[in-house]
């Protein structure tokens, strides 16, 4: 089942490929531009790059090869060498560069850059290089990203965790280059308004598994167990139909047995031990929960959360009400050891 296609409805995924494809159009006019895209994981952030990366894809120009834009995943053990690195192998020139250190390697990675007229380079799991290690120090790091985009004269789109920007602020020039980050976040099942677009978007899903000929008996409340198992990303949610699909191959009915089998295999081992929701019935303080603890682990503040959640239409009353939950569980679970 190919759900890559399916419309991601959410405000602020629309709001990011907006802002990507105002990148595209400047830089097509001149203009050199930084966007930082953070967010969880699985919330979407590299399909809000796939129509730009569509629109520059590599073409052949008389007997020249252009890459308008280059894209690279940066190594979970960065380093200077890494980086440039990485560029040269997506520009297809690594082999005559697998020698030399930082300073040869980002020379040679600024020539292949100009040679293939790139004018965008994205960068994926940024955040690694907020860690400052001792192999890529952070004011290193930020010094040579400064450099780079200045020698290059091109564009860039920073995808990764929100600690990655540690990176940007670090430089004053570089942190008065880049644009304010855009935040790709999760959906979350309090706000009224991102209740009524998962839901939406997950009808959508639930159609096309139809006429892909899966029967289909949901659990009730569907979509309010589907935003607790998944804390309300759309790219989990695709992860765990998926599983379903497999699971369900030979009676093609997807049920709460099946659901709860996905989650297990493609979901659980990502969210530290949550008791399976489609063994149980949540309610909707655990979707808050599961939505709260995920921003948390990938480095947003509380303080964040209820900006963001303010913003949109929700009580911020809920956030204090999570705290207070999440503080009574954890005395719960110490007197459970205690007992023992």
């Amino acid at each position: 089942m190919n759900f890559d296609k399916l419309l991601i409805n959410h405000p602020l995924f629309n709001d990011v490929t907006s802002r990507v494809d105002d990148l595209r159009r400047r830089t097509n006019a001149g203009e050199r531009l930084i966007l930082p895209i953070f967010g969880p994981s699985r919330v979407g952030k590299n399909h809000a790059v796939a129509a730009l990366r569509h629109s520059m894809q590599s073409r052949m120009d008389g007997s020249r090869r252009l890459m308008p834009c280059l894209y690279v995943k940066a190594s979970p053990r960065p380093s200077l060498s890494s980086l440039p690195q990485s560029m040269l192998q997506a520009a297809g020139v690594a082999s005559f560069h697998q020698r030399g250190g930082p300073e040869a390697k980002t020379a040679a990675a600024i020539d292949a850059i100009r040679r293939l007229g790139c004018m965008v380079v994205i960068v994926d799991e940024f955040q690694h290089f907020a860690k400052g290690t001792a192999h890529a120090d952070i004011a290193d790091v930020s010094d040579w990203l400064k450099n780079f985009f200045d020698q290059t004269c091109t564009s860039g789109i920073l995808i990764g965790l929100p600690g990655a920007d540690r990176v940007l602020q670090y430089d004053e020039q570089l942190a008065a280059r880049a644009n304010a980050p855009s935040h790709l976040l999760p959906y979350c099942w309090s706000v009224p308004m991102h209740r009524a677009e998962f839901t939406s978007a997950l009808q959508e899903v639930v159609s096309a598994l139809r006429q892909s000929g899966f029967g289909f008996d949901p659990p009730r409340d569907f979509p309010a167990v589907m935003a607790t198992a998944t804390a309300g990303r759309f790219g989990m949610t695709v992860k765990l139909l998926r599983a379903a699909c497999y699971f369900a191959s030979e009676t093609k009915t997807i049920d709460r047995k099946v659901l709860a089998q996905a989650y297990a295999e493609a979901v659980k081992r990502d969210e530290g031990g949550l008791v399976n929701p489609f063994e149980r019935e949540p309610t909707e303080a655990d979707a808050f929960a599961a939505y709260a603890s995920l921003m948390r682990r990938s480095g947003y503040d509380d303080s964040f959360i209820g900006r963001v959640l303010t913003r949109h239409g929700a009580d911020p009353v809920i956030l204090t009400r999570a705290r207070t939950d999440e503080r009574q569980e954890a005395l719960r679970n110490v007197r459970k050891k205690l007992a023992c």
